[in-house]
């Protein structure tokens, strides 16, 4: 349960040392798809649930579209916004997929 909370706090405490360039969000996003990959998806394909799938769906979507489309983005701090939130999504469906595969 510690590891998304730490994949979420990453970029902020590393933007000090590493600075914003087009690298970093591509890695940074590589690590929550595997992430997705090999927490979420293998009792996704033993025992699907919609919720646990529309969630990790919806969070991969948001941050592949922010890493994807930065430079759209006008306003970095609504960047900063739908990264997050696509965090939240994936840190919720690892928390639902735990809870449903030990109960």
């Amino acid at each position: 349960m510690v590891m998304p909370l730490f994949f979420t706090l990453i970029p902020a405490s590393l933007a000090p040392f590493v600075g914003h360039n087009d690298c970093t969000h591509f890695v940074l996003a590589v690590w929550v798809i595997l992430f997705c990959c090999l927490g979420i998806l293998p009792r996704l394909l033993r025992k699907p649930d919609r919720k646990v799938a529309v969630l990790m769906g919806s969070g991969l979507s948001l941050v592949i579209g922010c890493t994807l489309f930065e430079h759209f983005v006008e306003d970095w701090h609504m960047e900063i916004l739908f990264m997050t939130a696509g965090n939240l999504m994936v840190i919720a469906a690892h928390w639902l997929n735990k809870k449903k595969s030990c109960c």
